[in-house]
């Protein structure tokens, strides 16, 4: 926390640690919720949002498999989130791949959508407005009950989150 605050202030900070943090817990296979993995999942979580957060791209391989992660939801929505550090070809397809599979939740889908976004892929617009028909309309949300501090929080669908980027390029 302490780096992200320094990064959002134009200051600098020791990327000692942060690798070190990065490389323990991104090496490793993606976790779930059972009682044992939960310390873990914890701190993949905390490194996902990192590398997002401090925008560092070498670790694009090492997300991957969190983006793939089926069995938990919280990873691949933050490995998209993540993405957004690796503005490379290689990871343009990946979250297009994520968008063009309807069988991926509506959540992940606007979060690739937007890590899409933030490199401005006007090379892809084609693409991306051949997917529009196909992708879902639904709301989405972070689910859970009145009392989660995120029930506000409001998400486009799939497709209208995708109309937008493409209105944008």
């Amino acid at each position: 926390m302490t780096a992200i605050f320094l990064h959002y202030h134009q200051q600098p900070y020791d990327p000692t640690v942060i690798t070190e943090y990065l490389q323990k817990y991104l090496s490793q296979a993606p976790t779930g919720f059972e009682e044992e993995e939960l310390p873990t999942f914890f701190a993949q979580h905390v490194a996902l949002e990192t590398v997002y957060h401090l925008r560092l791209g070498a670790y694009y391989d090492l997300i991957i498999p969190f983006l793939h992660d089926t069995s938990n939801y919280h990873n691949p929505i933050s490995a998209a989130r993540a993405m957004a550090a690796s503005n490379t070809e290689a990871c343009q397809q990946e979250l297009m791949a994520v968008i063009a599979d309807t069988t991926r939740d509506g959540f992940i889908q606007v979060m690739c959508v937007f890590s899409l976004g933030e490199f401005h892929p006007a090379s892809l617009k084609e693409e991306l407005e051949a997917l529009v028909p196909n992708v879902s309309a639904a709301f989405n949300d972070f689910g859970g009950n009145i009392m989660d501090p995120r029930v506000c929080t409001s998400l486009p669908s799939v497709k209208k989150a995708l109309e937008k980027l493409i209105a944008d390029l």
